[in-house]
């Protein structure tokens, strides 16, 4: 508003007492001067209540912007104490203005209040942040602690000026990660060492043909019949490398539709009968209908590896299938009269390329991932696939399915 208007009250008076002007001069000059001093307060007056009413507007500003910045503050020590990774941060003169949590429970030790950088126990975490703090840069690092691994990053930060105001330390837990590339280089080496023993054999082979002419029509019959085993042992390395690869990936599906166990059961049965007899073994099949909702081409590929295993290690007996339901769970069990499993191999034969009878599986052509591709093909399915077994006793593979499994969304 335009503060001249508190004049025009004064102009109207002014004009008035003009017209209707007092006999008397000094009476004339006072009036003016009182009119003069009544416009001029009604001008402080409004200003006043104006300024007044700013000032008021200003400190609610104010007040709404440090409860705001309250508020986030309290956000982020509620998200802050809420993750798993140990958060710490410091400001521009080195000391430690907050760590959540999880800190202590990684680093073992507790931060007092005003601590400083410097007075941290853990040398080598202090010598990350003192780094980081020293030249007002970005580090990233890795620590071991015990047996885990952790990812420690420190983020300067700065004003919008480019001030520098301290930092922020994360510690994340990478030792999964790290796992994961140790089992892929050690699965890389296995794959190498698995594929260079049969390489090496046709090598040879094609070599003796290759110099020896000599040779009688025997010798060359068998000859090319470890050409033969080798090559069918690599095609069933690759393939089942190909498949655990595909059952790896985090795209990968499995092709769901409810299906009757008994049906599968049955199948990879019926598919084995002939081998088994051969051995004089009977498979003897007594499972149950049970419908759920399975990768029934999945499911009969573990149950055929389960029984061609069971006949391999069985010389004499039989192998037995039968399934119950427990507690909203189906179990499918194929049980074998075969050598069993020595009590220090039962947690390792779920890994990939151990074999429990290295002789026996490389003449049958077994690759070693046949069971940890059966073990990731359940797991799929939110199922378990464990063992028991008594050397000299034989072996009893247990699959356990969830009645009530949907599959992923």
């Amino acid at each position: 508003m335009n503060k001249h208007i508190f004049f025009i009250p004064f102009t109207i008076l002014l004009f008035i007492s003009l017209i209707s002007r007092p006999t008397s001069d000094m009476l004339y000059f006072v009036l003016l001067i009182f009119l003069f001093i009544v416009t001029y307060l009604i001008y402080k007056i409004y200003f006043l209540e104006r300024q007044l009413e700013t000032e008021q507007k200003a400190k609610l500003d104010i007040k709404q912007i440090k409860d705001s910045t309250v508020i986030a503050k309290q956000n982020f020590f509620n998200l802050a104490n809420n993750i798993k990774s140990g958060v710490l941060s410091f400001n521009e003169f080195g000391h430690i203005i907050y760590t959540n949590k999880s800190f202590p429970k990684i680093f073992g030790f507790v931060t007092e209040e005003n601590s400083r950088i410097v007075d941290i126990s853990h040398n080598e975490l202090k010598k990350i942040i003192v780094h980081a703090y020293g030249r007002e840069s970005y580090v990233d690092n890795t620590l071991e602690i015990g047996s885990e691994h952790y990812r420690v990053t420190v983020n300067p930060i700065f004003t919008k000026s480019g001030e520098y105001t301290g930092g922020l330390l994360l510690a994340t837990n990478v030792s999964s990660i790290i796992k994961t590339k140790v089992i892929q280089k050690a699965f890389i080496a296995d794959v190498s060492h698995e594929l260079k023993t049969p390489i090496s054999s046709i090598k040879l082979a094609n070599e003796l043909l290759y110099k020896n002419e000599n040779l009688s029509s025997e010798e060359r019959e068998e000859i090319f019949e470890i050409v033969t085993k080798e090559i069918t042992r690599t095609e069933n390395l690759v393939k089942d490398i190909l498949d655990l690869s595909k059952l790896d990936r985090l795209d990968f599906k499995l092709v769901l539709d409810n299906a009757d166990l008994k049906d599968i059961i049955s199948e990879a049965v019926s598919q084995l009968n002939v081998s088994a007899l051969e051995k004089n073994i009977v498979i003897k099949d007594s499972s149950q209908s049970h419908v759920l909702r399975v990768d029934s081409a999945r499911i009969k590929q573990v149950l055929l590896n389960l029984l061609k295993n069971a006949i391999t290690y069985t010389d004499e007996g039989n192998i037995y299938v039968f399934t119950r339901e427990v507690k909203r769970h189906v179990e499918i069990v194929v049980e074998d009269t075969g050598i069993g499993i020595k009590k220090e191999d039962l947690d390792l034969i779920f890994e990939r390329f151990y074999r429990v009878d290295k002789n026996r599986s490389r003449k049958t052509g077994g690759s070693g991932l046949g069971l940890p591709i059966c073990s990731e093909i359940i797991s799929k399915h939110n199922g378990t696939l464990l063992v028991k077994s008594k050397l000299g006793k034989g072996s009893r593979f247990i699959i356990t399915l969830p009645l009530d499994y949907i599959g992923e969304y």
